[in-house]
């Protein structure tokens, strides 16, 4: 995964960079080092975060990893074993059987619910590289996407990549938001306020999102005219990201735009400069839309938990 913009702390950078400064000078666990290291290897925890793992599993957490290895938890009690459920240290299946839950579920609800304690930022960043990659990985093992639908930002960003930030290498991202990002998501309704909306988000780079089979990119509005002419017309690149999808249709995959008459407002007067570059262009709103989407109600069912 990648950081940007780049990390200001010379120190971070550097264990980061494979100088565990931090992980030789972390204080040994109270927990006993053996059981830790087996818990480790039962839940496919990264070997750097060994010195503190104690802080994401108590004592009964470690024992019951420990039990649970190997396949017998009846010395503990039903509170246990559903508190260890709920916490993510154990997984139970349908027939009532009970295994160490994978770290990366652990790790989210300890990131979320139980806060980040004592763990040095360095590990912090080191430790979210390490879960945001296997996001990647997983998707790989599981044969890709077949169909991705994104939405484009005012200057052309797709998911949170954001304008200038390079397509080499950066399948997987962490960006801090440009200040347009944030200020849309407040205006749009997404948070109240500024101080209430994240400065930072967890991201699909472009390469990764364009690696679906196929990608359906919705863009509506007038603020998004521009950036999706630009995108059309340019060669690839990171200044309007969403230009990306000239690559991706280069390389065999099939990329559809479905624009709104406001964010095709720059796009049909260039109409034949469009054509020319390979791009089928299809109006299907002559007549007026059948449904306008602010018509549109959507609910959740309350036992599928699906939109319907």
């Amino acid at each position: 995964m990648s950081y940007h913009p780049a990390m200001e702390s010379s120190g971070e950078r550097r264990a980061l960079d494979g100088h565990d400064a931090d992980v030789a000078e972390a204080v040994a666990p109270a927990t006993d080092a053996r059981e830790l290291r087996a818990v480790a290897t039962a839940v496919h925890a990264p070997g750097f975060i060994l010195p503190w793992l104690d802080r994401f599993y108590d004592t009964d957490d470690v024992r019951l990893l420990v039990a649970a290895s190997g396949g017998d938890v009846t010395a503990a009690d039903a509170a246990q074993l559903e508190r260890a459920v709920r916490r993510a240290v154990l997984d139970v299946d349908e027939d009532g059987t009970y295994a160490p839950a994978d770290f990366h579920a652990r790790l989210e609800i300890w990131a979320m619910l139980e806060g980040w304690k004592d763990l040095p930022p360095a590990v912090h960043r080191r430790l979210a590289d390490w879960d945001v990659d296997a996001y990647a990985e997983k998707i790989a093992r599981r044969g890709g996407i077949d169909l991705h639908i994104v939405g484009i930002g005012r200057r052309g960003h797709v998911g949170f990549h954001e304008a200038g930030i390079p397509f080499e290498d950066n399948e997987m991202l962490l960006v801090k938001l440009d200040e347009s990002t944030i200020a849309n998501a407040v205006a749009d309704g997404h948070f109240p306020s500024r101080m209430e909306s994240p400065s930072y988000a967890v991201s699909m780079g472009a390469p990764l999102i364009y690696r679906a089979a196929t990608v359906l990119i919705v863009a509506t509005g007038k603020r998004k005219a521009r950036a999706v002419a630009d995108a059309l017309l340019m060669d690839p690149a990171p200044s309007v990201p969403v230009s990306y999808s000239h690559l991706a249709a280069e390389r065999g995959g099939r990329v559809v735009f479905v624009l709104d008459r406001e964010a095709a407002a720059d796009v049909m007067p260039q109409a034949d400069r469009i054509r020319g570059r390979g791009i089928e262009l299809e109006e299907i709103g002559a007549g007026g839309a059948s449904t306008r989407v602010s018509d549109l109600s959507f609910r959740r069912c309350p036992e599928t938990g699906l939109m319907g």
